[in-house]
């Protein structure tokens, strides 16, 4: 009840008391708000315009992975071999009840544009990521670690891995 009061007092003085020149002013901000944000909405939502950043699995036995440097006694970091992939919204299905169980993993289609998967090498890394590989790809910095665990358990034997680039 005492918001319609309120907002009796503010179109009281919005409409009466201020000048033409102020409210034509307050008028145009108000339809530019508006404006970018249909625009924005239309972009985003309705048109999916936009690119996702996500990582995929990785197979550190055929390709260069990336992985997470974690600190020992640190349990939430995983460690599990990742490629990177950039991929337009609009190219990706919709998930059915937003169940990520029932998604499909993001793939790059054939001859598919504003897609690009990215394997670990010097120059891609980030900080806190190390590169995990194939040894018979030949890949500098290596530090032999022939017992990697991976996250599911797994022993991964003779694995190299790449020191993170200072």
């Amino acid at each position: 009840m005492w918001i319609a009061e309120y907002l009796k007092i503010f179109w009281y003085i919005l409409l009466i008391k201020v000048d033409t020149k102020s409210k034509g002013l307050m008028a145009l901000v108000l339809l530019m708000v508006a404006g970018a944000t249909v625009w924005k909405y239309d972009t985003f939502i309705t048109n999916r315009d936009f690119m996702v950043y996500d990582q995929i699995s990785c197979n550190p036995t055929l390709e260069s992975c990336f992985v997470y440097v974690c600190e020992e006694g640190y349990e939430e970091c995983d460690n599990s071999p990742f490629k990177k992939i950039e991929k337009n919204a609009k190219n990706i299905t919709l998930c059915p009840n937003y169940n990520k169980d029932s998604c499909s993993a993001l793939t790059c289609l054939d001859g598919e544009k504003e897609c690009t998967i990215t394997l670990c090498t010097d120059e891609t890394l980030a900080v806190g990521e190390m590169c995990v590989f194939n040894p018979e790809a030949g890949v500098f910095h290596e530090i032999e670690d022939p017992n990697m665990i991976l996250s599911d358990g797994s022993e991964q034997q003779g694995a190299s891995i790449i020191q993170p680039v200072d």
